[in-house]
C-alpha cells in the first residue's frame, strides 16, 4: 500500500541538458564546467555547491578567477540553470492531483543557484508555491548530503515520518535507486522524457 510519493527533480520532473550548460560556461571563459558537470552525479568545485560547502557567490568568484574574466553573477546564474528545461504543466498538473492524494516529497541534488529559479520559474509560475505540489523538499545544499549516499535518505524519512515500505521513490540514477531498494523502497526509474501521466496512471485511479 503506497501511501507516500517521493520524486527526484533533474532527469525526472525538469529535462537536464549537461552540454548545454558546458556550452554557456565555454562561452564564458570557463571550459573546466565540463569536467564538474554530470546529470547524476557533479564533481569538483560544482559538487561543493550542490553540497552547500559554498555558496553560489563563492562559485561565481571561482568561475571569475579562473577565467581571469570580470563576469557577473547573474550571467553565471543564467550558465548555471541553462542546465534544465522549466517543469512542464502536466507534470505541474499531476503533481498537484498526487499531493491531495499522497503525501509528495521531494528529495533533489541540486544547489543555491538553481533550485530558486526552478522554484520562481516552475513552482510558483502558476501564482501558487512549492507547497502546493510537496509537502516539503528535501535539497542537497540544504542538508550538506548528496545522493547516492544513505544518509540524506535516512535523514529524510527522520525528519517526515515517512515508511519506506509505504514509499515509492522515482529517481532518474541507478545508484540512487539501487540505495533507495536497499532501505526498503520502492523505487522506479524513469526513462529519459517518460510520460509520467502513464507511469503514474494507477495512483490517481485511472
Amino acid at each position: 500500500m503506497i501511501k507516500n510519493l517521493v520524486f527526484d527533480m533533474g532527469g525526472v520532473l525538469v529535462d537536464l541538458h549537461p552540454r548545454r550548460c558546458v556550452s554557456a560556461f565555454s562561452r564564458l571563459g570557463f571550459p573546466e564546467m565540463a569536467s564538474l558537470v554530470d546529470s547524476w552525479h557533479p564533481r569538483g568545485i560544482f559538487e561543493q555547491l550542490e553540497l552547500g560547502l559554498i555558496t553560489g557567490e563563492q562559485f561565481c568568484d571561482y568561475v571569475r578567477a579562473q577565467s581571469g574574466r570580470n563576469t557577473s553573477s547573474a550571467e553565471i546564474h543564467a550558465a548555471c540553470v541553462s542546465f534544465i528545461d522549466p517543469i512542464p504543466d502536466y507534470k505541474l498538473d499531476l503533481l498537484a492531483e498526487l499531493r491531495r492524494r499522497y503525501r509528495v516529497l521531494l528529495l533533489s541534488n541540486t544547489n543555491e543557484i538553481v533550485y530558486p529559479y526552478i522554484d520562481a520559474h516552475s513552482l510558483c509560475r502558476r501564482g501558487g508555491s512549492s507547497a502546493d505540489y510537496f509537502e516539503k523538499v528535501y535539497l542537497s545544499y540544504a542538508m550538506h548530503d548528496m545522493k547516492p549516499s544513505p544518509t540524506i535518505f535516512e535523514k529524510m524519512i527522520a525528519d517526515s515520518g515517512i515508511i519506506p515500505q509505504e514509499t515509492l521513490f522515482i529517481d532518474d540514477a541507478e545508484r540512487n535507486v539501487a540505495i533507495g531498494r536497499e532501505l526498503g523502497f520502492e523505487t522506479y526509474r524513469p526513462a529519459p522524457k517518460e510520460d509520467l501521466r502513464q507511469v503514474l496512471a494507477p495512483f490517481l485511479g485511472n
